[in-house]
């Protein structure tokens, strides 16, 4: 089907370009949905793996146990131990919800048209900030958590306490702000050409 200037459409009358990006973006979206579908069983598989499935496969080796224990495993350490060390794990893993939160939000947005508005370049923002922000909020808290276990005595004296910090995922996040300030910069040639004409 095509329009009186001869333009190409879809069955619902838009451009046939645009009628195959929607039809990717609810792809995304969809797949988005088996991510959250798929975070719950990751985190619950993790879980057992940890509080089953090593320890038992450790429970007939003395010297597996003794190593587990030396590495400050949750099986194997004080209680306030594991409240330090499960309270970790949940922050360390609350970054998957947060990113898959904003791009699904942004996502939605894009589908019902909204992309190039104000929500985009805010999420576009928050993504940057976070990936940002959150390498170094990570290795503080692994430092704590490790500081604290040793300081209880479920991690050996000698244990070293580095701070590491994964700087390719801050870099994802300057680029993500750069490319925000290159969409507005975008933007706002475009409003000034449209003013033009």
């Amino acid at each position: 089907m095509s329009s009186a200037k001869g333009t190409a459409t879809d069955k619902h009358g838009s451009p046939n370009g645009s009628g195959d990006r929607l039809k990717t973006l609810r792809r995304l979206n969809k797949f988005l949905w088996l991510c959250w579908l798929g975070l719950p069983v990751s985190v619950a598989w993790t879980y057992w793996r940890v509080v089953v499935l090593i320890p038992a496969a450790a429970g007939s080796e003395p010297e597996a146990a003794g190593c587990l224990r030396m590495l400050g495993h949750p099986g194997y350490i004080s209680p306030v131990g594991r409240i330090v060390f499960w309270a970790s794990f949940v922050f360390e893993i609350s970054i998957f919800f947060i990113v898959l939160a904003v791009l699904h939000r942004m996502v939605r947005k894009f589908i019902s048209g909204q992309i190039f508005v104000e929500d985009t370049l805010a999420g576009l923002k928050s993504l940057g900030v976070i990936l940002i922000v959150w390498p170094f909020l990570m290795g503080a808290v692994r430092y704590g958590e490790d500081a604290a276990l040793r300081a209880l005595g479920d991690l050996p004296p000698n244990w070293p306490l580095p701070i590491n910090v994964n700087l390719s995922v801050a870099a994802m996040g300057l680029f993500l702000l750069a490319l925000k300030v290159v969409i507005e910069h975008a933007i706002e040639i475009k409003y000034e050409q449209e003013l033009t004409i």
